[in-house]
């Protein structure tokens, strides 16, 4: 038996357009697309083909919340608002997860290393718009995806 003849039969499907109500999302929430990092090592991988095999330029984008001064906490509550913030900042087209309690991995889809800095200027914005930019500061890296 070959691994096609394994999958199950759904009578129920007929055509691409019952395919597409399956894959597509249901509804079409603003800001970046979120996964949970699993999920995102593989459209990573995906993305790296791509970007290999069709020159196109994807970003890698490490963002990272840290306290000002000693403290070394990171309330729940803090760490929620700024993934809404990091989220809503950003393009639907680009992909995100939290890779630690403070810290996020974004790819960046079609951006040119000069828009990299408009883009973290603006998480920057929203974040010090925030009642907790006082005691913590965004520090980040970014490199072309290899």
């Amino acid at each position: 038996a070959t691994a096609h003849d394994t999958l199950e039969v759904n009578s129920n499907l007929k055509g691409l357009a019952n395919v597409y109500t399956i894959l597509n999302e249901r509804s079409h929430p603003k800001g970046a697309f979120t996964l949970p990092l699993e999920q995102f090592r593989i459209v990573y991988q995906f993305l790296t083909r791509l970007s290999l095999n069709y020159s196109k330029e994807v970003w890698i984008l490490l963002i990272s919340l840290n306290p000002k001064g000693e403290a070394d906490s990171f309330p729940e509550n803090v760490t929620d608002k700024f993934a809404e913030i990091l989220t809503l900042s950003l393009r639907q087209s680009d992909v995100v997860t939290r890779n630690s309690k403070n810290q996020y991995i974004v790819l960046l889809l079609e951006t040119g290393r000069s828009n990299i800095r408009l883009i973290v200027e603006r998480i920057e914005a929203n974040w010090k718009a925030s009642e907790y930019a006082g005691e913590y500061v965004i520090e980040y890296e970014f490199d072309f995806l290899k």
